[in-house]
């Protein structure tokens, strides 16, 4: 309220600004990623028991920015198509974060990359990290694959010498019957 003047029409004015009504909003929040050391995912290409590829996300969050979030988008986007996948959405509890993706290497790509999207308790997006890049032409995919066809074919020779053994002895046990 005006201390001096004391025309009524400083106190419209001053009635007008308090008014809450009127006043002026305005949302804020963060499109891109500008805390490239803060939020991260990292990738690593591992190998299970069976054999298969499997992408191993390392995904860090700081502290303050995780009592902010309500989930973390994963996505995935592909070098031969145009835009972006959302993959899952992870409710995290802790700032470090590890994602098994298994679906990569059965896609038309030569590339697949990842990247998270923090979006907050109001449902806005908050960050998004930098993506991290994985190519379908590394060793640990190449020898995945070249393991699941050796692993078929001592299947497959291992089934072969089942079927000799049993026909060898359905052949005795004919020949001890007859004789």
């Amino acid at each position: 309220m005006p201390a001096r003047g004391k025309s009524s029409r400083a106190f419209f004015e001053a009635d007008n600004i308090g008014q809450t009504a009127r006043a002026i909003r305005r949302r804020v929040a963060v499109k891109e990623s500008d805390i490239a050391d803060s939020v991260s995912i990292t990738h690593k290409v591992l190998i299970d028991s069976r054999f298969d590829p499997v992408a191993r996300l390392n995904i860090k969050i700081p502290d303050g920015l995780l009592d902010d979030l309500d989930h973390v988008e994963l996505i995935m986007s592909y070098d031969t198509v145009a835009g972006e996948d959302v993959i899952d959405r992870l409710y995290l509890n802790s700032s470090n974060t590890v994602y098994f993706d298994y679906s990569f290497d059965d896609l038309a790509a030569n590339s697949v990359s990842y990247k998270i999207r923090g979006v907050g308790l109001d449902f806005q997006p908050i960050f998004t990290s930098a993506a991290t890049q994985l190519s379908l032409q590394d060793e640990n995919i190449k020898r995945a694959n070249q393991r699941k066809k050796s692993l078929r074919r001592s299947i497959q020779d291992r089934n072969k010498e089942l079927q000799r053994a049993r026909r060898a002895s359905a052949r005795k046990l004919k020949r001890m019957r007859r004789g």
